[in-house]
């Protein structure tokens, strides 16, 4: 794995790095060699800058919020007492100002211990969790003992020096607050331990614990050993701020290497441990990750997924996916066989109920044709019942004129059947009309009239119609006055000689009137509409119809 690389990359130039600043110091310590001032910033900016690295991974690392930010301060801690050390050997001079540097190594010295029991509090815990407000308690008595220490040139109840000789670290001896000191640092480094291992959920992890009690147990062993100034300890580790430090980063890496601070790492395990088939890839679309369970493709079938799903091996009944991240993508694969085998049932399916549809359809078609075929045999049923009198009369007319040899009476026979026949035609266009919307009723009607109008006239009778613009009706309407019409033209036309047909409105009735100067009896025309009103004066017959209520336009 590539990350894993880099660890180790990164972890053995920190060991080069301090060994380049450790064995210096020793060779100096020892009295072999004299170093010059370039050496001794040189070890300070290396300290310095592998606390500050250390600190940026935690930022990388760690997770939880409140965690990192009480490693991260941690490490701040470190790197102010590397450079109140540098301080005071270097830059420093003055007796009481050295002094007061070398109070100020104990500000670190007693939070990060403490920061360590927040730390181990807060694991576990959700992101927005808050530590309770009696661990404040932590911070005071750290605070407290700082303050001691840093006032001890008032009470002496930190350090003691000898009469008449100005107090430093080289003539100090312990006084009882010490003593507490080194307990508070202590006890409290060994209940952040505690805490962090009682935390701990990691299965069967009795054998990573050991790794941070042996860390944490060697910086005690370190602490007791320079103070008693075991010559070993004083001439090998003889810097004990650096020392405190690596030994401290040593505990809370020990601590998150073993899992007991959640981190963000083996995630490459995590991935390659995947039951999903995943792949990571650069922008270049080369592998860097890969699950177990991943089948490999080459790369135009990555990059065609990265635009798109895409299936390499109907076989395989895999579907490669993909989708961009930051410098690279990620690819995922899904086992969509049974999908695929679904899918292929259906196309079966499809196939079936299309050749049953196209079988549906022809039977829709059969029973459009046949719905079709019926409506016109009822039409031609209903206009044959419609027009059988005409039929019939037309029938004894078409034998009359077969039988007859006048001229003269074969025009008068051939001009009846053109009055019977004009009605057929239009009446049997009323009836065709009525099976459908119809919005012109009136100019239907009008037309009717004017052609079985033009047959009379053909057979010598004079006639006129007047309509009212005014007036409309429906096709029943119209129909019914057709009817009539025809019923007065049949039962005159054998003497008829004048017929003035006309319409109209009155007290919302829509009214047709007839004039008819006939010899025919027209009474009898109330037999066939018994609603029809007949008068005859002046040798006129008057033949009017009402229908109802009608419409008026204005």
């Amino acid at each position: 794995m590539r990350k894993t690389n880099i660890v180790k990359a990164f972890i053995i130039i920190a060991l080069v790095l301090l060994i380049i600043a450790y064995t210096p110091a020793v060779l100096w310590w020892t009295g072999k060699v004299s170093l010059p001032v370039f050496f001794t910033y040189m070890r300070t900016v290396i300290h310095v800058g592998l606390l500050v690295a250390w600190a940026m991974s935690v930022y990388y690392r760690i997770i939880h919020k409140q965690v990192r930010r009480y490693l991260i301060s941690i490490g701040g801690l470190m790197i102010f007492w590397l450079l109140i050390k540098t301080l005071k050997y270097y830059f420093v001079y003055d007796v009481d100002s050295t002094r007061m540097l070398w109070y100020a190594y104990y500000i670190p010295l007693l939070l990060i211990p403490t920061m360590g029991v927040l730390v181990a509090l807060s694991l576990g815990k959700p992101e927005n969790y808050r530590l309770p407000k009696w661990t404040n308690y932590f911070f005071i008595c750290a605070v407290i003992l700082v303050l001691l220490v840093l006032t001890n040139d008032f009470h002496n109840l930190v350090f003691i020096f000898p009469k008449g000789e100005t107090g430093s670290d080289k003539n100090a001896a312990f006084n009882i607050i010490f003593l507490v000191v080194m307990a508070w640092v202590n006890l409290v480094g060994t209940v952040a331990i505690i805490l962090i291992i009682l935390k701990c959920r990691i299965p069967k992890s009795r054998a990573v614990l050991w790794l941070p009690l042996v860390s944490l147990s060697l910086t005690i062993l370190y602490g007791i050993l320079y103070l008693i100034k075991w010559a070993p300890v004083r001439v090998f580790l003889n810097d004990p701020t650096v020392t405190i430090c690596m030994l401290f980063i040593v505990v809370l890496e020990s601590c998150i290497k073993s899992g007991l601070i959640q981190a963000n790492t083996l995630y490459g395990k995590l991935f390659y441990a995947s039951s999903i088939g995943m792949q990571i890839t650069d922008s270049n679309f080369d592998v860097l990750y890969t699950s177990e369970s991943a089948k490999s493709f080459n790369i135009k079938t990555l990059k065609a997924a990265a635009e798109k799903p895409v299936i390499p091996s109907m076989r395989e009944g895999l579907r490669l996916s993909g989708a961009p991240i930051k410098r690279g993508y990620v690819f995922w694969q899904e086992d969509v066989s049974e999908l695929l085998g679904v899918l292929e049932e259906l196309a079966g399916t499809a196939e079936e109920l299309e050749s049953y549809g196209e079988i549906i359809r022809d039977e829709n078609r059969q029973k459009e044709r046949r719905k079709k075929l019926e409506e016109r045999k009822r039409l031609f049923v209903s206009m044959c019942e419609q027009i059988s009198p005409q039929v019939e009369l037309l029938t004894r007319y078409v034998e009359e004129l077969e039988a007859t040899e006048n001229e003269e009476t074969a025009k008068l026979i051939l001009s009846r059947i053109s009055v019977i026949g004009a009605y057929m035609k239009r009446r049997s266009n009323l009836i065709f009309l009525a099976e459908q919307p119809c919005s012109c009723a009136t100019e239907e009607l009008r037309l009717c009239l004017n052609e079985s109008m033009a047959s009379l006239r053909f057979y010598g009778v004079e006639c006129a119609c007047f309509f009212d613009e005014l007036i409309d009706f429906d096709l029943t309407v119209a129909t019914l006055f057709y009817d009539f019409f025809e019923v007065a033209v049949e039962m005159a036309l054998n003497n008829l000689s004048q017929m003035v047909a006309s319409f109209n409105y009155k007290n919302s009735n829509v009214g047709f009137s007839i004039m008819l100067c006939t010899d025919s009896d027209m009474s009898l025309i109330t037999k066939k509409f018994p609603d029809a009103s007949v008068e005859k004066e002046d040798g006129i017959w008057y033949c009017m119809l009402a229908a109802g209520k009608g419409e008026a336009f204005t």
